[in-house]
């Protein structure tokens, strides 16, 4: 398994801010703090940088805007040379209540805007994709959110219900028209689609019941990057020094699977610490009590063993010493480099291929994808933090915070 190297600029040469680099960190910077003063920001920068100057803008996806996103627009149509909107409706009369009476109201919204701007409108085009719908799914699409419900008078041939006792039976009955329909009608495992209102509670069953009946399949979720082991480290490794040496956070650490520290020797570590209470500033100093507990004198065996215990210790403590210096009264680009830095001094990119090979040996081809993207991911939050944060000072409580959502707001599509 290849990953990435880490790809984090530091020595970037001090060029002179252009009005694209401002707003764009102001935009990536929304990105973490998702506030409403990030939107004034960004509409304060655009309003004095006049950043869209002569643009061609195109603008997708939104049946309605906020009222701080609406002041944003408000800037863009004022700017730019040409906006272009595109929203889903359809061609009934604007003022009816309907599936798309929101869309409506948005657009009327818009051109009031814009007649205001004393901008000129251009006509208004509808564009329909060809209807090659049968008579029964085309029925459904139009009336299945209807208030005046008709019944569909022919008879249905591509619209079955079917009754199930559970979730294990339902999945049952789809796999089996799966199959049927393959073998029988000479269909492609890749023509089919399952749509459910909820994945998560369906994704678990299709896995078992479609393994069962041998079917290929592919499910389109998005999983947190939470508790993958990359994540796992950065977070115990702040947990363990932001307060002082925590020795639960180290404990953490070691248990990520991303230092080069095998099972025994955290089992050796973990017994002595909570045997000797080991916290805080006792971390600092070398060890000097007994394996055993309180005895009377060394044996030569306790001496090897203490020895041993010491030795474990500086492969993980010398690396969070340096972390806990680097981050301490630091930049933002500062803490992202420390964090990288910790990553290269316990050789995390090493021992998560050697994860990613036990998981492959396993035949668990998913889990190799997600630990794989979930570095790549932690890789880009790291340099765009550095990038929006840069050379102000925050302190490591506020850093954790923009990372934690950072890696709230991104998952692992597979």
């Amino acid at each position: 398994v290849r990953l990435p190297e880490f790809n984090i600029d530091y020595q970037i040469e001090e060029k002179e801010e252009t009005k694209g680099k401002i707003v764009k960190e102001k935009i990536i910077e929304t990105k973490f703090s998702n506030s409403f003063s990030s939107l004034d920001l960004v509409e304060e920068m655009i309003n004095s940088n006049k950043v869209f100057d002569g643009y061609e803008i195109f603008i997708d996806g939104f049946n309605n805007f906020t009222k701080q996103q609406f002041s944003i627009l408000k800037h863009m149509l004022n700017q730019s040379k040409n906006t272009y909107m595109s929203s889903i409706c359809d061609n009934s009369n604007i003022k009816d209540v309907g599936t798309f009476s929101e869309v409506y109201k948005t657009i009327l919204n818009v051109k009031k805007l814009a007649l205001d701007l004393n901008i000129e409108i251009a006509p208004h085009d509808f564009v329909f994709e060809k209807n090659n719908l049968p008579k029964d799914l085309n029925y459904l699409e139009e009336n299945i959110f209807s208030a005046f419900k008709k019944k569909f008078s022919e008879k249905s041939e591509n619209i079955v219900i079917y009754s199930a006792l559970d979730q294990n039976e339902e999945c049952g009955f789809i796999a089996g028209t799966i199959k049927k329909m393959v073998f029988e009608e000479k269909y492609k495992y890749s023509d089919f689609t399952v749509l459910t209102r909820d994945i998560a509670e369906y994704s678990g069953i299709i896995k078992n019941v479609f393994k069962n009946y041998d079917i290929p399949y592919f499910i389109d979720s998005s999983e947190p990057i939470f508790y993958k082991s990359v994540t796992n480290a950065i977070f115990s490794a702040f947990d363990a020094v932001k307060f002082g040496y925590s020795t639960a956070g180290i404990l953490n650490f070691l248990k990520s699977g991303l230092l080069d520290i095998s099972t025994e020797e955290i089992c050796t570590i973990e017994n002595y610490v909570l045997l000797w209470n080991i916290n805080g500033k006792a971390w600092e100093s070398e060890f000097k009590f007994n394996p055993k507990g309180i005895v009377e004198s060394f044996s030569e065996k306790d001496i090897l063993e203490l020895e041993k215990i010491n030795n474990i210790k500086e492969k993980f403590f010398i690396p969070l010493k340096n972390f806990k210096e680097r981050i301490s009264n630091a930049t933002g680009k500062q803490i992202s480099k420390a964090v990288y830095d910790l990553l290269c001094d316990i050789d995390a990119s090493l021992n998560l291929k050697k994860i990613c090979k036990l998981f492959f040996e396993s035949e668990d081809k998913i889990a190799v994808e997600k630990e794989a993207k979930t570095w790549d991911i932690v890789v880009d939050i790291l340099s765009e933090i550095s990038e929006v944060v840069g050379d102000k000072k925050i302190s490591i409580e506020s850093y954790i915070n923009i990372f934690s959502g950072s890696c709230s707001s991104v998952g692992i599509d597979l």
